[in-house]
């Protein structure tokens, strides 16, 4: 049953040998031109950078609290890391880890709509991934998530506009 699941995994967690200090790796990325791995560390708001040629962690970059998903863009100049803690996006030179910005993803104060919010967010990021995206495919995918989120006529006028430049469809 559910509720012997949980005394289950209680019970686990209670065994579990675990310090704060621990950095809990959450996701690993592949940086081939470099010969580097990235990997978000949850609990130390950092992006390890490990030097593949030495096995060797070179660098600690740091985010937002609760890094976790990470995407490299195709060129490989920005690391973008998802930071769960603060609904943040942060944009990382993958060349020297400096932040070049960071995306806010969290509810605006002015009408607290989630659609509102996570539509202007997402063209910010859309905009910022530009030509990097990899494919059409991934473009169409950027696409239809935004119009799904486009709530009101000016944000789909909006999303006609950007398309129409070809920020998220190659023409």
């Amino acid at each position: 049953t559910e509720d012997e699941d949980a005394i289950k995994k209680r019970a686990e967690t209670a065994l579990d040998s675990t310090t704060s200090g621990d950095p809990f790796p959450y996701t690993c990325v592949l940086d081939e031109k470099r010969d580097r791995l990235y990997v978000s560390l949850w609990a130390q708001a950092a992006v390890a950078v490990i030097d593949l040629k030495s096995n060797q962690v070179v660098a600690r970059w740091r985010t937002e609290e609760h890094p976790n998903e990470m995407i490299l863009s195709k060129s490989g100049k920005y690391l973008f890391v998802a930071n769960a803690n603060r609904n943040t996006v942060t944009i990382l030179d993958a060349e020297n880890g400096k932040t070049v910005e960071t995306l806010i993803a969290e509810l605006e104060n002015t009408r607290n709509d989630f659609r509102t919010s996570a539509f202007a967010n997402g063209i910010r990021t859309v905009g910022a991934l530009g030509r990097d995206l990899k494919d059409g495919g991934q473009k169409d995918r950027a696409y239809n998530f935004l119009l799904k989120l486009a709530s009101d006529p000016r944000q789909r006028i909006q999303l006609a506009a950007i398309s129409a430049l070809g920020t998220l469809r190659d023409d």
